[in-house]
């Protein structure tokens, strides 16, 4: 069965294309499908301004071209930030905040944490460093859901945990590494860190999202895939409008 994603992701990787090329991919992926429903989700898309025909049966994706993604980034972050590559110059460290999952959040939690994500055989030597170092906020290695509860909410912190390898980061100059905004899609569905945001959250989070931003679809999906959840994914991208109804 297609779905309207399995389009989309089509849609992201080709300029233009026709009905057939449509078909023809369809085919080489092994998906079942009927042309009336396919005919069907099109003019759909087509009515929403999601694609636009250019031609007699040709397609491409609209016009219309939503901001990129832009990571917090603070005073604070980047001290932090210039600390580890002083002390850890070889190693590959992303820095992000909390408050890039909240701005497209509609669920208010009292969190304030600044994730550092490196190696995995490095975690615990970056966590050592920071414990003794950093006296502004509590520093935890890879916490559970119960430290989140008890320790975390409502008290500034920062979480040391590893940085999934192939995970979709950000570079900025020579070493800084953020999250991309499809990593941090990813991992709100997939990470008990951010189980607020599972569920009916998740839908929301999305919708908000990819209204409001440029959302690297097959990016995405091949983080989704390496996480082991790109059905899920799929199907919330998928329904994400459906909240409204």
């Amino acid at each position: 069965m297609v779905r309207k994603n399995d389009i989309l992701l089509y849609a992201n990787n080709n300029v233009q294309f026709s009905y057939r090329d449509l078909y023809s991919y369809f085919d080489s992926q092994g998906i079942e499908y009927q042309r009336s429903s396919i005919l069907t989700r099109l003019k759909r898309l087509v009515c929403d301004g999601v694609l636009k025909r250019v031609g007699t049966g040709v397609l491409s994706l609209a016009d219309t071209v939503l901001p990129s993604f832009q990571p917090v980034f603070t005073t604070e972050m980047e001290q932090i930030e210039k600390l580890l590559h002083h002390a850890f110059p070889l190693l590959d460290i992303c820095i992000w905040h909390i408050d890039d999952i909240k701005s497209m959040s509609h669920y208010f939690v009292n969190l304030d944490i600044i994730y550092i994500e490196t190696e995995r055989d490095s975690v615990e030597s970056v966590f050592n460093f920071l414990n003794e170092c950093i006296t502004d906020r509590k520093v935890f290695i890879s916490p559970s859901k119960e430290d989140y509860q008890h320790y975390i909410i409502g008290e500034p912190s920062i979480v040391v945990r590893p940085l999934m390898s192939q995970a979709p980061v950000k570079k900025y100059g020579d070493k800084s590494l953020r999250s991309s905004l499809e990593k941090l899609l990813v991992e709100a569905v997939c990470d008990d860190d951010f189980e607020v945001w599972h569920g009916y959250q998740a839908l929301r989070l999305y919708d908000t999202a990819m209204d409001r931003y440029s959302v690297n679809l097959p990016r995405l999906m091949r983080y989704a895939s390496r996480r082991n959840r790109k059905e899920e994914i799929s199907k919330i991208i998928e329904n994400r409008h459906n909240i409204y109804q």
